[in-house]
């Protein structure tokens, strides 16, 4: 490993699991889009032009999963709780959880809502996110590059197929 050595490039904290994999030369016995870090602990340099991606949150036709419904979970229990102005945000303003996915490269960051405002910004002039750029003539060919790479991010990490045989024990084909 060699001491000192930092790394710029944006990594994906699932990029932990192929690391230690790697390190402690144990397979991976599923499809993972992780990579190993191995190469940069040993002080190569990393892939600049790689992207971290994110998804997460609730269609706005998902209200069941919303936190702090009347009566149903302990966020609802007591409106004295740490948790329970969150869960009350999610009931009164349900856009706020809605369902978003982001891609962040070593330049510029894109979180792409469904409902709600989209984001884009420039973290080289504004690392703090401070001037959302979505939408902006300026910005527009960073858009648009950054949203492909959202779909080909999609393309390439849903639907994984299993890679044992087929455990219903039907012929192979011939």
């Amino acid at each position: 490993m060699r001491t000192g050595h930092v790394v710029e490039d944006p990594i994906e904290l699932f990029d932990l699991m192929a690391t230690v994999l790697e390190l402690a030369e144990v397979p991976a016995r599923h499809t993972h889009f992780a990579r190993s870090l191995v190469p940069q602990l040993q002080g190569e340099v990393g892939d600049l032009d790689r992207a971290a991606f994110a998804e997460g949150g609730y269609d706005l036709d998902e209200p069941h999963c919303f936190e702090g419904r009347p009566g149903v979970g302990p966020l609802s229990a007591d409106d004295r709780g740490i948790y329970y102005p969150k869960g009350l945000l999610q009931q009164e303003h349900p856009e706020s959880v809605c369902r978003a996915v982001m891609v962040r490269t070593a330049t510029h960051k894109l979180v792409y809502r469904k409902w709600g405002q989209c984001e884009l910004y420039d973290l080289e002039t504004d690392p703090r996110e401070l001037d959302n750029l979505y939408g902006t003539e300026a910005v527009m060919l960073v858009q648009r590059t950054l949203e492909h790479r959202l779909l080909d991010w999609y393309l390439r990490t849903s639907d994984v197929v299993p890679s044992d045989a087929n455990p219903r024990g039907l012929p192979l084909p011939t």
